[in-house]
């Protein structure tokens, strides 16, 4: 077997000159991607959020699903004259309350889940199930 400086040095330059390139190209294409990806995302701000409730419509387009950070609440506006029901499955609030009506409509501080958590709940206006709203909590975002 024969084996020179020469072809072992060559070998090696091939190798690493194969190596960049495959970089380049991860760099290039994983940049576009990523570049891609982070225009397709929304940010919320950390606030006291307000459902507004429309009866026979439900919750207003911008308040179909809520995102509420840790500390923060949940009020719903409901038209004067009308009744109103928001029941909870399981509780996003610091208190576990999962129940809202037009006599107490504005929750406690939101719980500080880990992770990003979909709360469903019931929305009942005039006696009638109107919508399938959500609030979505968690993902380490709170304060």
């Amino acid at each position: 077997m024969r084996s020179s400086w020469f072809e072992h040095g060559r070998g090696v330059r091939l190798a690493l000159c194969a190596g960049l390139l495959l970089f380049a190209m991860a760099f290039r294409f994983g940049t576009a991607k990523g570049q891609q990806a982070s225009q397709n995302y929304a940010s919320f701000a950390c606030q006291n959020q307000t459902v507004n409730v429309i009866p026979e419509q439900g919750t207003t387009d911008d308040t179909k699903a809520i995102y509420l950070c840790k500390g923060y609440t949940v009020t719903w506006n409901v038209q004067p004259g009308h009744t109103f029901s928001a029941i909870f499955k399981k509780s996003p609030f610091s208190n576990g309350q999962k129940y809202f009506d037009e006599k107490n409509y504005t929750s406690t501080g939101a719980n500080d889940d880990k992770y990003l958590t979909v709360y469903n709940y019931i929305l009942i206006v005039d006696r009638k199930l109107i919508d399938d709203p959500q609030v979505v909590g968690g993902g380490g975002h709170g304060n």
